[in-house]
């Protein structure tokens, strides 16, 4: 009877065990390559992501157009005094010189070359009774010949600061620029104003404090 030897191993020759090993490193240097590529973002990517984050949107500024309001036409102030009913009238064409005229026949009293001055209907309003209404030429003559008190001559330069009291008072109305302005010495005050080259409104103040606001 016979006996078997001992067993002998067999081994894997040492080539296959290095191939084997190659084909780890392949394969462990692939898989960790893709694994590192999808870590890492692609170029540009971020920055247009935080750009498009962080980027406000411009809204254009719309500005309204004005519209065209309505205007409204001045009103211009009428000639009449409403409290007075005497019509200062017009723009006047008295010239020059028939304006010393008056003020030279006023001072001398000469009530005949006054009167080629005055209109047929005159507005007369005198402060001392309150009276005022349209007279007749002649009677608006003697209503201003009732000032001629004394000889003194008239003067027809009024002070500015004085002027502008009686323009703020209650008889303002009847001092507009064109009116010729007389004062005596006694303290009369006349306003003559024209309309055209009559003058077609007077008026008469026996003391000028009347002419003063109250």
């Amino acid at each position: 009877m016979s006996h078997a030897g001992p067993k002998t191993r067999r081994y894997l020759p040492a080539w296959f065990w290095v191939i084997v090993s190659l084909a780890g490193v392949v394969i462990l240097l692939f898989g960790g390559g893709t694994l590192v590529a999808g870590l890492i973002p692609k170029p540009g990517t971020d920055t247009a992501e935080k750009t498009a984050v962080t980027r406000p949107t411009s809204t254009p500024t719309v500005i309204p157009t004005p519209t065209a309001s309505a205007t409204t036409a001045p009103v211009v102030a009428a000639a009449v005094p409403s409290s007075r009913g005497v019509s200062t009238g017009g723009a006047s064409t008295l010239s020059s010189d028939d304006i010393s005229a008056i003020e030279t026949a006023v001072s001398a009293h000469d009530t005949a070359t006054i009167q080629t001055y005055l209109g047929a209907s005159v507005g007369v309003v005198i402060t001392s009774s309150g009276q005022s209404g349209s007279q007749d030429a002649g009677t608006a003559l003697s209503e201003l010949s009732s000032m001629f008190t004394n000889t003194d001559p008239w003067s027809f330069t009024v002070d500015p600061t004085q002027l502008a009291h009686y323009r703020q008072g209650n008889f303002g109305a009847y001092f507009p620029s064109k009116a010729i302005i007389g004062t005596s010495t006694d303290g009369h005050v006349i306003s003559l104003i024209p309309s055209g080259g009559t003058i077609i409104a007077m008026l008469i103040a026996s003391d000028n404090t009347l002419l003063l606001a109250n």
